[in-house]
């Protein structure tokens, strides 16, 4: 008996959809898109990216989710390779799939997102100026790179900034 194939996104707004459920998921439309507009950003720019949104939410270590699990409030790394990062993002897509309409919004909201055409509901998402490229939970993880001078804006349970 052969194993079933791992099914994966296939277009770039279903990884970014994908990404933003990981991420993001228990958060409102604004934080959903936030992550997004995150990933879009870093693509457009080549910023811990290979320019296409897939390779920006595989990136090694760039959205911890794809790479770490949290044990004792530390992010551990347990993805060590693409195929690694793949399998974790593949068991995530399935189970994100099963939740038919938590998958519809969020493939809405990507859809838009990439399209320009977001429709936020708070002012916060507008101060997401292409230089947002980085974000965290604080009430997870305080990267060195969370400084007040790179502070955007918070959108829900993440605080974004520029590098």
């Amino acid at each position: 008996m052969s194993e079933a194939p791992i099914r994966l996104p296939t277009t770039s707004v279903g990884w970014m959809a994908l990404c933003a459920y990981d991420e993001a998921r228990n958060q409102l439309d604004d934080g959903k898109a936030a992550v997004c507009q995150v990933i879009k950003n870093r693509a457009n720019r080549a910023y811990q990216s290979d320019g296409t949104i897939m390779g920006t939410v595989l990136h090694p270590m760039a959205f911890s989710g794809f790479w770490c699990d949290m044990v004792n409030g530390h992010y551990v790394r347990v993805a060590h390779t693409i195929a690694d990062a793949q399998g974790r993002a593949a068991a995530k897509f399935a189970a994100a799939i099963a939740q038919p309409q938590l998958w519809s919004n969020l493939m809405e909201i990507a859809t838009d997102v990439m399209g320009g055409h977001y429709e936020p509901q708070g002012p916060e998402f507008a101060l997401l100026c292409p230089d947002a490229l980085l974000y965290c939970n604080m009430a997870v993880s305080a990267p060195p790179w969370a400084t007040r001078d790179r502070f955007i804006t918070r959108i829900g349970a993440h605080s974004f900034y520029r590098d």
